[in-house]
This record gives C-alpha cells, structure tokens and sequence, in this order.
C-alpha cells in the first residue's frame, strides 16, 4: 500500500510515531511506579494504600511486556498497526479497569 493513496493518519510514518509513544509511555509508566514504590518505601508516611502495591507490580509487569514488544518492533522495523492498537487497547484497558482490578487481586489472594 502506498502512501500517497491512505489518509493521512494511516501512514506508514503515523505507525512508527504511534508505536514509539506507545513506548515512551509504558518506560513512563515503569518509572512512575518506580520510582513511587521507593519514595513510599524510605519514606515515614506512605502515600499508597498497602493494598494497591500488588496490582500496581502487575500492570507495570504488563507494561514492561508492552514497552518490550514495542521496542523489539521498533529496532526490527516490523510495525504492524494491528499490534499498536492491540498494545494501546491493553494499556487503556489497564488505566480504565486498574480499580476493579486492584479489588479482584485483593478479594482472591
């Protein structure tokens, strides 16, 4: 498919960009949590609820998978837009549901 015949936001160039913001955001992501987990730890007065740490680890374990699909697509030059949305989908998925999972976890273990 050429890109003098797609839309503009459908270019190949479009894909790159989307897939490298998808991946700066999930090493933000990572860095946040983080960086939040050593400021509660060496601090007196945590910030964080004891029960929102686990959770928290897991959707930055699922980031982290995230931003290394991506980084392994952008060093391959391999973008797929099925992928992309796919991995937004999940990060949005994440934020939206991050309550009800927190609760999940901590009602079953």
């Amino acid at each position: 498919m050429s890109d003098k015949n797609t839309p503009p936001i459908l270019t190949a160039r479009s894909l790159e960009l989307t897939t490298k913001v998808v991946a700066i955001y999930c090493a933000f992501y990572l860095v946040t949590v983080l960086f939040k987990s050593y400021a509660d730890y060496v601090s007196e007065d945590a910030s964080m609820s004891q029960e929102y740490i686990v959770p928290m680890f897991i959707i930055a374990g699922l980031h982290l998978v995230i931003m290394l699909i991506t980084i392994f697509s952008i060093i391959k030059k391999q973008f797929s837009w099925l992928v992309t949305i796919l991995m937004i989908c999940i990060v949005l998925a994440s934020r939206i549901w991050f309550e009800e999972f927190a609760v999940w976890i901590n009602s079953t273990f």
